[in-house]
């Protein structure tokens, strides 16, 4: 990894990550992170809920950074499938510059390509 172009992520270690695939009206969680995790909606439309507090409506390009500690849930569209892909990681120290994880989860929309 070039330590000149991505100094904060040298520390960087990956845990696990796969995709996932559910039927309409799939339903993930509650579950409590072990570790930070990042997740991109694929396709399809879910209801995310974030410590019970937090809602979010995802959609085809939705990505979500969350920290260790926080208790989320899924619910996907009664009309079409979902497809996410996520990362467990351990990003080392929290790079300068970052917000920190106390202030996250943090959403972004990606522009979604036809």
């Amino acid at each position: 990894m070039n330590q000149t172009l991505w100094p904060p992520l040298v520390k960087l270690q990956v845990i696990s990550g796969g995709n996932v695939v559910g039927p309409p009206g799939a339903t993930f969680g509650p579950r409590k992170h072990p570790n930070y995790e990042l997740i991109w909606i694929r396709s399809g439309i879910q209801r995310v809920s974030i410590n019970d507090s937090i809602k979010f409506k995802g959609t085809a390009g939705s990505l979500f950074l969350i920290p260790p500690g926080v208790v989320d849930r899924y619910d996907a569209s009664k009309k079409e499938r979902i497809v996410l892909s996520y990362l467990h990681f351990d990003p080392g120290p929290i790079p300068n510059g970052w917000p920190s994880p106390s202030h996250w989860p943090l959403f972004r929309r990606l522009p979604v390509e036809n």
